[in-house]
């Protein structure tokens, strides 16, 4: 795996237009966008990558969490928490529509914010 490859994610996501109306719609487009766009890489949605953490996008090994609707940031940190327990989990991507402040690394595991709907 190219160690650039959460830049890449996240700079082709900047590219895309994507329904935020609801998560589900949300994670659909997400992960039509990447297939598109990233052919020959393993993807997949609702992935889980560790007892009961579920991705909502995987590639290659990146975790693309959508976060829409989470009133506190709290029950978001706990599930990025458990995702970056994943033995195989190399970055997570939260990608949101709201502000937020989260850690750079956890877990020895580097996260980033998107900016949902932001040009």
């Amino acid at each position: 795996m190219r160690m650039d490859l959460s830049a890449d994610i996240m700079r082709t996501m900047r590219r895309g237009q994507f329904d935020l109306s609801d998560v589900k719609t949300a994670q659909g487009d997400i992960f039509d966008w990447l297939t598109a766009e990233f052919p020959g890489h393993e993807i997949k949605r609702q992935y889980q990558v560790w007892h009961g953490a579920i991705a909502d996008v995987w590639l290659d090994g990146v975790v693309v969490k959508i976060d829409l609707v989470q009133p506190h940031p709290r029950p978001l940190f706990r599930q990025i928490d458990e995702l970056a327990m994943g033995w195989a989990c190399k970055a997570i991507i939260v990608a949101t529509n709201r502000t937020l402040s989260l850690p750079k690394v956890l877990r020895s595991k580097p996260v980033a914010i998107f900016k949902l709907g932001a040009s």
